[in-house]
C-alpha cells in the first residue's frame, strides 16, 4: 500500500504528567496520509502509541490517576489532580 502525506488533522490537546507541581499539556496536530491505490483514495490519521483513541489524557497520566484512586475516594483524587 502506497501512501502520501495529505496534511494535518485538527489540533488535539493532551494532559500529561505534572512537571514541578504544575499541570502539563501537549498540543499536537496528527499527520494525515492518503492511499494512492483503490477506490476513493481513503485517508488515515496518525495513531500515537502513548495515547488512547478519543482520550484527552496520555497513558502515563491515566496510570497515575488510576494509582491515586487506590484506597482513596474519587473526589479526593479529583481535587488533588484539579480535574473534573
Amino acid at each position: 500500500m502506497t501512501t502520501q502525506w495529505y496534511g494535518e488533522d485538527r489540533e488535539i490537546t493532551f494532559r500529561h504528567l505534572p512537571m514541578l507541581g504544575r499541570k502539563t499539556f501537549m498540543h499536537l496536530r496528527p499527520k494525515r496520509s492518503q492511499c494512492l491505490h483503490g477506490d476513493g483514495n481513503a485517508t488515515t490519521t496518525q495513531t500515537l502509541s502513548w495515547s488512547t483513541a478519543r482520550s484527552a489524557l496520555t497513558q502515563a497520566y491515566e496510570k497515575q490517576i488510576l494509582l491515586s484512586l487506590v484506597n482513596s475516594p474519587g473526589q479526593d483524587t479529583s481535587i488533588k489532580e484539579d480535574s473534573g
